[in-house]
C-alpha cells in the first residue's frame, strides 16, 4: 500500500512538471479580440483536456490484508465482490489541478464456509458505503487522453448483513482513498475512464461482533473500474 501511494505522489509530481512546460493563454484585454482569446482559452482547455467532469461507473471491489484474512480475531474473511461509485471532478482554472469528490459503494461475501461459530447461514455480505472529497491532478498525454491522480479523504460506515436483513453496523469512520485514472474524450462532451484505486478505513463495531466478539475490522479495498462521463 505504501508503494502505491509513493507511486501516485510521483506522478503527481510528473503532472506538476507538465504544467509548467504547457504555456496558459494571456488573458482576455479590453480590446476587440475577446473571441481570439476565448479561442485560445478553448485551446489550451482540450490540449489539457481538463474539462470538470462527472462520471459513473463500476467494477470489482478486490480485499487486502486483514479484510482478506481468515485467522485473526480482527480478520474480514471477505472474498472479492463489486464497487459502484459516482465522482465529480473539477480543474481550477483550465489547469493540472483540481477539486473532486466521490461516492462510493461496496458489495463483499463473507467466506462464511470459513467462520468456526456464525448465525450467517450460508451466506453474508459487507457493504461498504463511503463519501469523500479531495484534490486531484491530470497529466495529458495527447489532446484526448489524461491520467489523473486523486488523493481523497471522508467518513464511511460499513454494515454486515445476511439474506437481505442488517446484523451489525460499525460506527462512522475516517477513510482515505487513492486513485489513478485514464480518461479519454471520445466525443466533445463525454469521456470514458478506466480506473484503479485503493480504499483504507478501520471502523469500530461497537458491540459484538459477527464472529469473535468486538472491535475494529481493519478494511481495506483495491477497486478496478471502468466508468463513462459527461466533459463540461
Amino acid at each position: 500500500m505504501k508503494q502505491i501511494i509513493t507511486l501516485i505522489f510521483l506522478l503527481l509530481f510528473v503532472a506538476i512538471k507538465a504544467q509548467a512546460q504547457i504555456p496558459v493563454p494571456p488573458e482576455s484585454g479590453v480590446n476587440n479580440d475577446t473571441k481570439a482569446d476565448e479561442k485560445k482559452t478553448e485551446a489550451h482547455k482540450t490540449q489539457l483536456n481538463t474539462s470538470a467532469y462527472l462520471v459513473i461507473g463500476g467494477g470489482l471491489a478486490i480485499p487486502v490484508g486483514n479484510f482478506a484474512a481468515t485467522s485473526g480475531e480482527n480478520d474480514g474473511f471477505a472474498q472479492t465482490g463489486i464497487h459502484g461509485y459516482a465522482e465529480a471532478a473539477y480543474p481550477i482554472q483550465h489547469t493540472n489541478f483540481g477539486v473532486a469528490a466521490r461516492i462510493d459503494g461496496y458489495m463483499n461475501n463473507i467466506s462464511t464456509n470459513k467462520v468456526a461459530v456464525s448465525d450467517f447461514g450460508s451466506s453474508a455480505h459487507f457493504y461498504t458505503r463511503a463519501i469523500s472529497a479531495g484534490f486531484f491532478a491530470t497529466l495529458p498525454v495527447n489532446n484526448n487522453l489524461s491520467l489523473d491522480f486523486k488523493l481523497l479523504g471522508g467518513i464511511l460506515v460499513q454494515s454486515v448483513s445476511a439474506s437481505g436483513e442488517s446484523k451489525k453496523n460499525s460506527e462512522g469512520a475516517f477513510e482515505y482513498n487513492t486513485s489513478v485514472n485514464a480518461r479519454y474524450a471520445f466525443a466533445k462532451h463525454f469521456c470514458g475512464l478506466i480506473t484503479i484505486g485503493l480504499l483504507h478505513t478501520d471502523p469500530n463495531y461497537h458491540y459484538d461482533r459477527f464472529v469473535l466478539g468486538h472491535g475494529n475490522i481493519p478494511t481495506t479495498l483495491l477497486n478496478t473500474s471502468i466508468g463513462v462521463g459527461y466533459q463540461l
